[in-house]
Order: structure tokens, then C-alpha cells, then sequence
């Protein structure tokens, strides 16, 4: 669904977002959950299998067993077996807005702070969509969306399993001093039961670092 409502400023910061998905950078991941900190190299340049690397668990080499399940995961990934927030799954905020929902929150010398209600493309979208609230900021000096934020406002059930009491998911994007857009942190926090299990309470912080344009040889 596209969404050539949005201000003039938004629509030229959400291409610019989306074309992120091209990636052309090598850069640095780091992930804190409960368990764990773990830090990932990304290179494009490579062949797509040896794109990711783990280069550390808990700030130790990875051990054998680690790394053959982070191979197994990231094949799955491929595969459309696995799903996250990453760059390339993120859909563009022009169709993430429903038409018409925009609003404005506040607006200073710096930033301006609208929300919206969000439009999601997965299985169980049409009962979620009523329960969450979507929130974008804009910074001036630079020309883009800095952060993107969705939360819950009603407990929901997106499975007959599985009720959620609490998410939010929060990506935040930086101009580096070379004048690139990058996303630099995701957060993703869920909160809720699931019925024979009981409950669930999950925190996952990353940072992108270390960008480094990459040359593709022919």
C-alpha cells in the first residue's frame, strides 16, 4: 500500500530508509539479550553464505557448537525460515502508515514527533493492527527519520497460544560523517504467556558499528 499523503519531508526520508536495503557496508553487530552478548561481521562483498560471521560469545571466541548453530540460523534465515528485525526486513514507513492516521506530536528547533497507526503485511496483521500505536521522528538538521517506534496499547493474542501484555520495537538510524543514512540500534522487548509454557519476558538490544563501504569485485 503506498502513501503519497505523508508530508514532503517523510516521503524523501522514507526512500532514503528504504534504500538501505541495497547494502553496500560492512559493519560490526552487537546483540545483548538475557543470555548473552554476541558480536556478528556483516560483508556484503562476500559470497552470501560467509556473509556473517561470529566473532564472539560473551566476549570469548565462539565454541564449535555455537558456531554451527548460528551457521544452521542464518541458513534458515535464508530460507525464509526465520524471522527478526534486521535491515532487509523492515518495511518502508510510507507503507507502514495507514492513510490518514498520521499526527503530529510535537515539533522543536531539532525534531519532529508524529504517530500513526501501523499497517503490517504478516498472517495475524488484522486482529494486531487495532492493538498497536506507531510513533516516527524526524530530525531537521539531517533529513531523515531517526527513529521509528511501535508499542502495544491492548493486550492481544496474535496466536490462540500466545497473548502478548507488552511490546515495543524501537530502530533508530544516524547520518555518519561521510553523509550515509545507517540504522545504528535496534531494540525489541516482548512481554507476555504462553498457555503450557507460562510466561515470557524478552529483551534484545543490537548496535550496528563500524560501517565501512565495501567494493563488489565484477
Amino acid at each position: 500500500m503506498s502513501n503519497e499523503t505523508l508530508p514532503e519531508h517523510l516521503l524523501a526520508a522514507c526512500d532514503e530508509l528504504d534504500r538501505l536495503k541495497n547494502p553496500k557496508w560492512a559493519y560490526t553487530i552487537i546483540t545483548h539479550d538475557q543470555q548473552q552478548e554476541t558480536e556478528v561481521h556483516f560483508d556484503p562483498s562476500k559470497l552470501i553464505e560467509e556473509q556473517y560471521t561470529l566473532f564472539s560469545v560473551n566476549g570469548r571466541s565462539p565454541r564449535r557448537a555455537e558456531l554451527k548453530t548460528f551457521k544452521t540460523k542464518k541458513a534458515k534465515s535464508r530460507k525464509g525460515g526465520e524471522t527478526g528485525l534486521t535491515i532487509k526486513s523492515m518495511p518502508n514507513p510510507k507503507t507502514m502508515i495507514r492513510p490518514g492516521s498520521l499526527k503530529l506530536l510535537g515539533e522543536n528547533e531539532e525534531t519532529i514527533r508524529y504517530s500513526f497507526k501501523p499497517v503490517l503485511d504478516m498472517p495475524v496483521a488484522r486482529n494486531v493492527m487495532p492493538k498497536l500505536e506507531g510513533e516516527i521522528q524526524y530530525c531537521k538538521n539531517h533529513q531523515i527519520l531517526e527513529q521509528i517506534k511501535i508499542i502495544n496499547v491492548q493486550v492481544f493474542t496474535p496466536l490462540p497460544t500466545f497473548k502478548v501484555e507488552a511490546l515495543l520495537g524501537v530502530a533508530v538510524f544516524a547520518r555518519l560523517p561521510e553523509g550515509n543514512l545507517q540504522l545504528v540500534e535496534t531494540e525489541m522487548e516482548l512481554k507476555g504467556k504462553k498457555f503450557f509454557v507460562g510466561s515470557l519476558d524478552q529483551t534484545v538490544r543490537t548496535s550496528y558499528l563500524n560501517h565501512v563501504q565495501v567494493i563488489f569485485d565484477d
